[in-house]
């Protein structure tokens, strides 16, 4: 099902493609990268920010930091991107 959502949310910025499910495991390299992403995500921003942050400011202005931040890093691409499709569009 994600495969199939993900590849209709795509299909606005990246325009159509098509997606063989025939061949499972070429689908593999895609799922580790997103694994190994988001656990290197985790750990530079919920541990070692974090971590380096409550020590400067306590754990709780720590966490609204790092999620503020986490937020922008996320947010800015997909909203620059929105704007672009929108700009190409006219």
């Amino acid at each position: 099902i994600a495969l199939l959502l993900g590849a209709a949310l795509a299909r606005p910025f990246f325009g159509t493609f098509s997606l063989d499910l025939g061949q499972p495991a070429a689908v593999l390299p895609a799922l580790v990268f997103g694994v190994a992403n988001g656990f290197m995500e985790e750990v530079a921003y919920r541990g070692a920010f974090t971590t380096w942050m409550a020590r400067v400011s306590g754990l709780w202005p720590a966490i609204v930091v790092q999620a503020v931040l986490f937020g922008l890093a996320h947010g800015v691409d997909m909203v620059a991107a929105l704007i672009r499709k929108l700009l190409a569009e006219k």
